[in-house]
């Protein structure tokens, strides 16, 4: 081409090429090739490649939600712990016993005491103590301390793994119906 070099070497040269382009090209190099040494660095991926690296991407995404579907749970109960900690006695209490309505699943317009019996039977935890103390802070205007506030955050923490053993104990009561149904 330009010299009579022995060694000739092509970086990507057909890379932007369409395939008509590139057949030109490569026949033209074909017939040089004798007298030549040629090596062509061509990184046009294949379709085949190019699925399987779309699947492998899929697949880590796929592992991503996934992972993230089953920490949320864990996640969400750390990062409240955390923030209640840092509140005021009478607004970590209120913070409990909201929570405690989420994760039970229990309407917002329940009362403390609905709450706490819902609460009792779906999973025999005693919320009594936060129920006592969230009525004697929101209705009976008194402040509360932080031993409160740790009795409140304690009750929580029991209910929230009584929660997670009653979720546990359905889905086996579940499976051992299934089985005895077929």
């Amino acid at each position: 081409l330009l010299k009579n070099t022995k060694i000739m070497i092509f970086d990507e040269i057909l890379c932007s090429l369409n395939n008509e382009s590139r057949e030109i090209v490569l026949e033209k190099l074909n017939k040089i090739k004798e007298k030549h040494t040629i090596i062509i660095i061509d990184k046009k991926e294949d379709v085949s490649s190019l699925l399987m690296k779309s699947g492998l991407i899929i697949l880590g995404c796929s592992a991503v939600v996934l992972l993230f579907i089953f920490l949320t749970p864990v996640l969400t109960h750390g990062i409240f712990l955390m923030i209640v900690r840092r509140k005021t006695p009478d607004k970590a209490t209120a913070a409990v016993m909201r929570r405690l309505c989420k994760v039970y699943g229990i309407p917002r317009t329940s009362t403390a005491h609905e709450a706490e019996n819902a609460i009792y039977k779906k999973s025999s935890a005693d919320i009594s103590a936060v129920t006592l103390l969230f009525e004697k802070s929101q209705y009976g205007g008194c402040e509360l301390t932080e031993d409160d506030k740790t009795k409140a955050i304690t009750t929580y923490i029991d209910a929230y793994k009584a929660y997670g053993e009653a979720v546990k104990a359905e889905r086996k009561a579940k499976r051992n119906k299934r089985k005895r149904t077929t």
